[in-house]
């Protein structure tokens, strides 16, 4: 087979939809088989058991794909054992035309394409019908063979990458408070003063652009890259999947990300942040993102972001502005008033010089 033929789901694969079971049935105490109940299970690749059950509806067997299909939609995992699956997942199993490592990552590759299918008012999620026409590419075994052990070895080097952000980000932290102490304390009596004010301009704090200012049908394949969760969570290492025409980037000119500037996610993972790499070319914020651009005669801010990320004063203060019934969201006029510290500009630099 030379090129791909795209095969509806259910032709290539066993689609296994959960479903609840008894709540008398499962347990934190080991009785039973595991139980899976959506996302909040899900490691990096293995699921991790925190439940029980000891009689199930539904199961999955090892090596099944677990398929969030509930609110997050695609997110997928490998199961080690046979398991239990609540209604959140489904499980799906390859037929003989499918290598189980080339699924698992093209589910993985494919899952936003697979959210934007999902219904329901309140929380969103698939259905097997959609599952089952769902279109894959499918190319020869032995050439899917090859895709998935190239795969491994990247995910093994990304692992590895996140390794050691890790053992950054902890050093870094080491150093933050050696320079500028707890500020949950403010011991060294730093001047204090409203996030906005570290700001040129009131609106250099803002938040993406609504439904009615910027609708899906007008998301490109290329053009002017629209900026989004995905990406912050990165820390911009992943390339943006929608983008925009120059014109309407031009209409939504007042969203702009710019080199320098905070990008925080203000739904989901709230208060996560990342600054917009320099020599990165002009985009527009997504709707869930909101863009923080300090006076950098005021404000380092690579200063300002690990102070976001470091401060229990500040993620007090974000989880105090955050509201919303289903899904937290932060609130961007109370945002502006948080109180953040502003030590000399100078010493903030050789910080930012620490982390670069």
């Amino acid at each position: 087979m030379n090129k791909a033929i795209h095969r509806p789901l259910g032709e290539v694969a066993e689609i296994i939809m959960g479903q609840s079971p008894e709540s008398e049935s499962y347990n934190d105490k080991g009785d039973g088989i595991p139980f899976y109940q959506g996302k909040s299970d899900f490691g990096q690749v293995f699921p991790t058991a925190r439940m029980y059950c000891n009689s199930p509806k539904k199961t999955a067997i090892t090596n099944d794909i677990l398929l969030s299909v509930r609110a997050p939609i695609g997110d997928v995992n490998i199961a080690q054992e046979p398991c239990c699956i609540g209604r959140g997942l489904a499980a799906i199993r390859p037929k003989e035309a499918m290598h189980l490592k080339y699924l698992f990552y093209l589910m993985d590759y494919y899952k936003e394409r697979l959210a934007r299918q999902g219904t329901g008012s309140t929380f969103k999620a698939v259905g097997k019908d959609v599952l089952n026409e769902f279109l894959v590419p499918v190319w020869d075994v032995k050439i899917q063979e090859i895709v998935a052990t190239k795969l491994d070895d990247i995910q093994r080097l990304i692992f590895n990458r996140q390794q050691a952000l890790s053992v950054f980000d902890t050093l870094i932290k080491s150093r933050f408070i050696e320079m500028f102490g707890d500020l949950a304390f403010n011991h060294m009596n730093w001047t204090g003063m409203p996030l906005v004010e570290t700001c040129a301009n009131n609106d250099d704090i803002k938040c993406g652009p609504f439904g009615t200012q910027l609708g899906k049908h007008e998301y490109l394949r290329e053009g002017v890259p629209l900026w989004g969760i995905p990406q912050i969570n990165a820390a911009f290492a992943i390339p943006p999947t929608d983008f925009l025409s120059a014109e309407k980037a031009e209409q939504l000119s007042s969203y702009s990300l710019l080199p320098g500037d905070i990008a925080m996610s203000r739904k989901g993972n709230v208060g996560k942040c990342a600054i917009y790499p320099e020599g990165s070319p002009k985009g527009i914020i997504h709707s869930d993102v909101l863009r923080i651009r300090v006076d950098t005669e005021i404000c380092n801010p690579v200063f300002l972001m690990c102070q976001l990320h470091f401060s229990r004063a500040i993620g007090t203060q974000i989880d105090t502005v955050s509201s919303g019934a289903i899904m937290a969201g932060i609130n961007v006029t109370k945002l502006k008033k948080i109180l953040v510290y502003v030590p000399p500009i100078d010493l903030q630099n050789q910080f930012a010089d620490f982390v670069a």
